[in-house]
């Protein structure tokens, strides 16, 4: 690929490599938006970059766009520093949550800007011919057809929308073919159906250009449907990068564990016990019998340490009583109901423990009073208390 020729470009490998970006606090301390964070994005792939406000993520993208120098570290472009190279030849194109747009030029001539700065000077300066017609005029108006703005490429920005304004600005970036898309938290500020619409076309996107993508999130679910992979910071740092389905099934540490999923995983308290020739697990500050589990085999290293097991709602079972008492099941009282669709969560007390069971609407169970919950042990997930790195 030749980044001196960014209307050619195509999918760009991006390394980040041991970036920290610092900052001076007005009260003379420093603050690192990005703490000595490695990553490599492969060409043409999507990387969704997700965390709470505050993790570093647009500041991440900042420093990948070359608009910041990093305190140390470097960013690599297909190898090439990309401080080293002039920013109209990176053959980035970066959108953000508010659209930016041309405000003196309408719609038509904000999509059509990216195609007409590829025309030769002296086909520039004759706007109006059949040349532009074709080159420019049929791939603008099929772009505002797909995106839904065909009748507003009149309007100027002022004009628009906030959806429109974003529309106008994912159309232009198709135009613009670029090598490196940067997306950050473009779809924010939607309502709920334009985001879902949108969604559909970012990931077309990609796949018509050809781009390397890096999309920034606060959106946990934009972050799994949209993302190759998925990179999770908190605080500035890395926690974890992997594909989607294991991020979910399989979190490096505890904060990664409830960022993801609805409702967020459950957590109890307890600690590691040898007991009758097995590993259990008790909950703090409750008897013996009230919270056992049993936990694997190869967890012995535990054994005395204060310890958290986390298990997602799903995975909890709630069943009338009477019922028969089983391996990781215990009595509960129903805090709550909440029900959403097919969906029902019910906010449970087991034992002084708050958890939420994800459950089917159509199961007839009482919405109040004693129930029995059921933990499938197979899928709880351990965490160190003091460390909150998984373990096991």
């Amino acid at each position: 690929m030749d980044l001196e020729n960014p209307a050619d470009a195509r999918a760009v490998r991006i390394q980040v490599q041991n970036v920290t970006k610092q900052y001076r606090h007005p009260k003379r301390r420093t603050i690192s938006a990005v703490d000595a964070v490695n990553l490599t994005v492969n060409a043409g792939e999507m990387l969704a970059v997700v965390g709470p406000s505050g993790s570093g993520k647009t500041s991440l993208l900042r420093l990948i766009a070359g608009l910041e120098e990093p305190t140390q570290g470097q960013v690599l472009l297909d190898g090439t520093p990309v401080s080293t190279i002039q920013p109209d030849k990176r053959g980035m194109f970066m959108l953000f949550q508010d659209a930016l747009l041309y405000p003196n030029l309408s719609v038509y001539d904000n999509l059509a800007m990216p195609l007409t700065l590829r025309q030769p000077l002296w086909r520039r300066l004759r706007p109006k011919g059949r040349r532009q017609r074709e080159t420019i005029r049929a791939p603008v108006e099929a772009i505002a057809r797909r995106f839904q703005i065909s009748e507003r490429l009149d309007a100027l920005p002022a004009q628009l929308s906030r959806g429109e304004r974003q529309r106008t600005a994912l159309g232009r970036a198709m135009l613009s073919q670029p090598a490196v898309l940067l997306l950050d938290e473009p779809l924010s500020n939607l309502e709920p159906e334009l985001r879902f619409h949108l969604r559909f076309e970012m990931a077309s996107l990609r796949e018509e250009t050809g781009a390397t993508v890096i999309h920034v999130t606060h959106d946990p679910f934009e972050a799994f449907t949209l993302g190759d992979r998925v990179a999770v910071l908190h605080r500035g740092r890395l926690q974890q990068i992997d594909l989607p389905e294991r991020v979910y099934e399989e979190p490096a540490n505890r904060f990664v564990a409830g960022f993801f999923g609805f409702p967020p995983m459950n957590f109890v308290e307890g600690w590691a016990k040898e007991m009758e020739g097995e590993i259990r697990f008790l909950a703090l500050g409750k008897p013996e019998k009230s919270i056992q589990l049993k936990m694997p085999s190869n967890l012995a290293a535990a054994v005395g340490r204060t310890i958290v097991a986390g298990i997602r709602p799903e995975h909890v079972k709630v069943e009338a009583l009477p019922s028969s008492s089983a391996q990781g099941s215990f009595e509960s009282s129903i805090r709550r109901v909440e029900k959403f669709g097919e969906e029902v969560f019910r906010h449970l007390d087991v034992s002084g423990a708050g958890i939420v069971a994800r459950d089917n609407s159509s199961r007839n169970l009482p919405k109040t009073g004693r129930v029995r919950v059921r933990l499938d042990e197979s899928r709880i997930l351990w965490f160190d208390s003091k460390s909150s790195e998984r373990i096991g």
